[in-house]
């Protein structure tokens, strides 16, 4: 009875994902999930490692990238979105959150691109989501921000 509840439970809440729009992404490496908005998102295949995912725009040239990493106690930036948005030549930073086990950095790269960089601290590990589209998609992807989640 527990598994047919269990069972009634998780179509249930796929389908609520698929009306919304979004899919899930299950890394089993690191032990994490990504929602992301299946209409305007591609997987391209997990990769050899096992450690994330990258997805192309069905449209155009966005790219979601996620992936799980193992912390070095030697390299205290290497989860720290703010210092790796910093370290890009071409960054221009125009919003930051910094907390002990997240950051976010978001602004423009290159000319013409928008970047949205997210990194949580999980025990041992740091997972990183980083989003990039042209600006001239700012009325398609800004609002998927939000609804990109990592868990």
């Amino acid at each position: 009875m527990r598994l047919a509840a269990g069972l009634a439970l998780a179509i249930a809440t796929a389908g609520a994902l698929a009306a919304d729009g979004l899919a899930v992404y299950h890394n089993s490496r690191f032990g994490y999930s990504v929602d992301y908005p299946a209409d305007l998102l591609v997987p391209q295949g997990e990769a050899a490692n096992g450690d994330g995912q990258v997805f192309k725009a069905k449209k155009g040239d966005a790219t979601l990238t996620v992936f799980g990493q193992y912390l070095m106690k030697e390299i205290h930036a290497q989860c720290d979105a703010v210092a790796t948005a910093r370290s890009f030549d071409d960054a221009h930073i125009t919003y930051k959150v910094e907390k002990p086990n997240l950051s976010i950095a978001s602004g423009y790269r290159k000319p013409g691109v928008v970047f949205y960089l997210r990194k949580v601290k999980a025990a041992q590990t740091c997972l990183s989501l980083e989003l990039a589209y042209p600006i001239e998609d700012r009325g398609t992807f800004d609002s998927q921000v939000a609804r990109i989640s990592m868990y």
